[in-house]
């Protein structure tokens, strides 16, 4: 049976399988050439989107960059030169080689000259001393960016002396805003472990047309920061994609939302979608949700809430109270748990809405525990295939309704969903989408999300994603990555402190519009 391949994501590989894929890619110096200008493009872009989160009144006067003799260092050199043109000629670099320049591969070497051509405020420091950095950065008021290319996946430990001494030199430096890895920290392999080696401590990573499995790691979070992944059309052909069960959501995703609709659509084709929560205590979770549902295209949307005040904030919600189950049959999707609490009506009648429904069903908050979450179990091996179960745990729930012989590890995640036939969602900073035992992580969003309500509109959009996709696994891709790049959007334009959580619901139609290689 031939392995299934997803149109919407993307392998993640070992630094071994990456390497050895690149090589059936680029095999000329023409090839090489062309994705390095594409992976310095998109880098430079994202990050100097990434940088606007920061809210400051000004753009990046100071960059420094960190080059080894590799491709990784011409792509940050190529960065520099989209932020040169970006940004103006009045920003100041300083390069810093950890070799000689004559040392540097023929590409990085061609990218560091024509940086020199088109960049006056230049400065280049062949393998500078402890000293002599301290006394360069004394000449400086502060370091804006700090782009990391020393070292890329090929890298097997130990780190060379200086080069360790390099990173703990700039990992120790206080004075730099944001801290940048290209590719893969360096000093990160596939065995690191924190406290024996030395590694970049990067605030964000962007992940050059491969994202490799080092990322994944555990240990690893501390150094990577947020990871991005950088589409630079390794994987456009989908007959050259490996085999694997890591992938990672790409751009594509959304693409099937980017289309025209039918010019003869009529409203139920987009889902009847139920939502079931809200009560007295937490009617702000169910008007979310319900928004959420609306905003993200869903052709009906009927809310059940112990109150039905919400009719006033969103007039086209239907609005009921919990008197009867019978409407189960009626919805295409049954998204539950938005407010809804533990005890009360909703809770009591939850469980024949589960068993009566025949369509998606989606559980969210306070509708994941063991209880309602083995029901639906036996739901679903009932309906089989015909429909599709999801649930949304954060790290918290998890650890509230994981039986006693799983831990935290995402790999006993993906394993209780795949024994229940359930698609699952771990929500974190490096969210976890699984099906069929098959992981798909999503490097989109970020900590503006880490406050109340975030989960609340994903859940709506879930629920309206699946009333409108055939493809359940796709439909809650769509609904995660969108949530997240409007996440990003919003952050980008107004940082990630002063913002509310409704906010995001302004960005839903940035989340098209951003570059279609960064996520």
């Amino acid at each position: 049976m031939a392995e299934q391949r997803y149109p919407f994501a993307h392998p993640i590989l070992s630094n071994e399988e990456a390497v050895a894929y690149e090589r059936t890619l680029l095999t000329t110096l023409a090839a090489e050439r062309a994705a390095m200008q594409r992976a310095g493009h998109s880098l430079g872009k994202s990050l100097l989107a990434d940088y606007n989160e920061l809210q400051l009144s000004r753009d990046p006067s100071v960059v420094v960059l960190l080059i080894g003799k590799g491709h990784n260092g011409g792509d940050a050199l190529i960065a520099a030169e989209i932020l040169r043109s970006t940004v103006g000629s009045e920003i100041e670099f300083v390069v810093i080689l950890s070799c000689d320049t004559d040392a540097l591969k023929p590409l990085t070497l061609e990218a560091l000259a024509r940086l020199r051509r088109e960049c006056f405020r230049l400065t280049v420091c062949e393998r500078p001393s402890p000293k002599e950095l301290s006394a360069l950065l004394r000449s400086l008021p502060s370091v804006d960016i700090l782009i990391d290319g020393l070292l890329g996946m090929s890298f097997r430990p130990p780190l060379r002396d200086y080069e360790s001494d390099l990173l703990g030199f700039w990992n120790d430096h206080p004075q730099v805003r944001m801290r940048v890895a290209v590719d893969l920290p360096s000093g990160l392999h596939e065995e690191f472990q924190v406290g024996e080696d030395t590694c970049f401590c990067a605030g964000f990573t962007y992940a050059t047309g491969i994202v490799k499995k080092p990322l994944l790691h555990d240990e690893s979070r501390t150094v990577t920061g947020r990871i991005r992944y950088l589409d630079i059309g390794f994987f456009d052909d989908l007959l050259k994609q490996t085999d694997g069960s890591h992938f990672v959501l790409s751009a594509q995703t959304l693409a099937p939302l980017q289309s025209w609709r039918s010019a003869g659509s009529e409203k139920r084709q987009f889902g009847k979608v139920l939502l079931w929560g809200g009560c007295q205590e937490m009617t702000g979770a169910i008007l979310m949700s319900a928004e959420a549902a609306l905003r993200s295209g869903a052709g009906l949307v009927t809310a059940v809430s112990e109150s039905i005040h919400g009719v006033l904030r969103l007039p086209e919600v239907m609005w009921q109270q919990a008197e009867t189950v019978e409407m189960a049959r009626a919805y295409d999707v049954l998204v539950a748990g938005p407010g809804m609490g533990f005890r009360g009506p909703l809770c009591d009648q939850l469980p024949d809405m589960i068993r009566r429904h025949k369509g998606h069903l989606v559980l969210d908050a306070d509708a994941l525990t063991p209880e309602l979450l083995d029901l639906a179990s036996e739901r679903q091996r009932q309906l089989g295939d015909s429909t599709s179960t999801v649930i949304t745990p954060h790290l918290g729930e998890w650890r509230r309704i994981r039986p006693d012989d799983m831990t935290d590890d995402p790999d006993d995640f993906v394993r209780y969903c795949q024994e229940r036939g359930f698609i699952g969602i771990l929500k974190g900073s490096f969210t976890l989408l699984t099906a069929a035992g098959k992981s798909f992580h999503s490097p989109c969003g970020g900590p503006v999300l880490s406050r109340g309500g975030s989960g609340d509109i994903l859940a709506g959009m879930i629920g309206s994603c699946l009333g409108q996709q055939g493809d359940a696994l796709q439909a809650v891709a769509q609904a995660l990555v969108w949530h997240g790049r409007a996440a990003d959007a919003l952050a980008r334009d107004k940082g990630a402190q002063a913002v509310r959580t409704t906010e995001l619901f302004d960005y839903f139609h940035q989340a098209f519009r951003a570059e279609p290689d960064e996520m």
